[in-house]
């Protein structure tokens, strides 16, 4: 699933990242590896979609070492 991580501040919302996990404790779990602990208090978790996004490569792409 797709969660937008949204700070809070003074009434208003912004988006600054977006976490895939498998529901959204999870995604709670890594905000906080993303973002500084002073500012992780004003985090929020959103859901986005419950589809999963698709890695796709082009079929020409060097396989990773």
């Amino acid at each position: 699933m797709t969660f937008s991580v949204v700070q809070i501040e003074e009434g208003t919302q912004r988006i600054v990242g977006t976490v895939w996990a498998n529901d959204e404790s999870g995604a709670r779990a890594l905000a906080p590896v993303f973002f500084p602990s002073d500012v992780e208090s004003n985090l929020s978790i959103q859901r986005d979609d419950d589809r999963e996004i698709p890695l796709r490569m082009d079929a020409a792409a060097e396989p990773f070492h």
